[in-house]
């Protein structure tokens, strides 16, 4: 705010008071007005309460089996650099663990995103700081079917066997079981 306010006797003046914090919390302190003529003095108790910002939404959307790549900005006030721990429920997301943003500089954060079934819903995703609290995001996911796969085809002679080796990739994150069946 200003460093001086001329306020008139029996006068009111607005005070414009600018707060910047970069995390979410509650901050009390006092503030003190003094007539520099006479040395009266007022003194006048705050509480500023600052909220996380609310969730920047990121859309993605992918065919099926499909690995799409997006990202988000992260942004880094301070002076030094900031560790962020990052959090993501949903196994079709995959981000890295963590991030170490430099001091002074927004950083793009990669966000892959393969879903394995035909959905749509919506995650959140959060970076999280000591010094710098929590950067939230709305990740809208949305996957569609994908196109039919390349078909693979056996030619043998009547009476004759074939022996073909098939690459099946498997994009599940557990173990599972496949059946195989012939039409």
């Amino acid at each position: 705010g200003l460093d001086y306010l001329d306020v008139p006797g029996n006068q009111e003046r607005t005070y414009k008071l600018s707060v910047c914090d970069y995390k979410a919390r509650a901050t009390s302190g006092t503030v003190r007005f003094t007539n520099d003529d006479s040395g009266e003095y007022i003194v006048r108790p705050v509480t500023v309460t600052t909220s996380n910002a609310a969730p920047r939404e990121v859309v993605m959307e992918a065919p099926t089996r499909q690995r799409i790549e997006g990202g988000v900005m992260v942004d880094n006030p301070l002076d030094r650099p900031v560790t962020l721990t990052v959090q993501c429920p949903s196994e079709d997301v995959q981000v890295p663990p963590s991030v170490v943003v430099p001091a002074k500089t927004e950083q793009l954060v990669p966000v892959f995103f393969r879903p394995l079934l035909p959905y749509q819903k919506e995650e959140r995703l959060t970076f999280e700081s000591a010094e710098l609290g929590t950067f939230a995001f709305k990740l809208r996911l949305s996957s569609v079917p994908s196109g039919p796969e390349k078909p693979l085809t056996f030619r043998a002679a009547l009476g004759l066997s074939q022996t073909t080796s098939i690459r099946l990739p498997s994009y599940v994150r557990k173990t599972c079981d496949y059946d195989v069946k012939f039409a």
